[in-house]
């Protein structure tokens, strides 16, 4: 299936992707100004570029089953303060997210 690229949306502040499978595109790049990102889908892997995300604050991520481990990155990105995983397949949480005392995390 080929799909169209996503235009730039440098005013967007908040996305929720709903069903399906997430990417590995790189469509997070056209999105500098992302508040609050919200992921209801599967994926293994973060999407390209997401670390670029300087403003992101909290990312919510419902039902990646496939998605085993957080990347070390995102302990590193200087907004984030809140990460929620719901139905996730993640077992651990890398040392950047553990070491900062100012990012709340739950998992259920």
């Amino acid at each position: 299936m080929i799909r169209p690229p996503i235009p730039p949306l440098p005013q967007l502040e908040s996305l929720s992707i709903l069903g399906g499978r997430l990417d590995s595109s790189d469509f997070l790049a056209s999105l500098p100004n992302l508040r609050k990102l919200r992921l209801e889908c599967d994926f293994e892997t973060f999407p390209v570029g997401f670390e670029k995300l300087d403003r992101l604050e909290e990312i919510s991520i419902w039902g990646a089953r496939s998605l085993l481990s957080l990347p070390e990155q995102l302990g590193r990105m200087p907004s984030l303060k809140k990460i929620r995983l719901d139905g996730c397949g993640v077992q651990h949480l890398p040392k950047s997210v553990t070491d900062r005392e100012d990012l709340h995390v739950s998992m259920r």
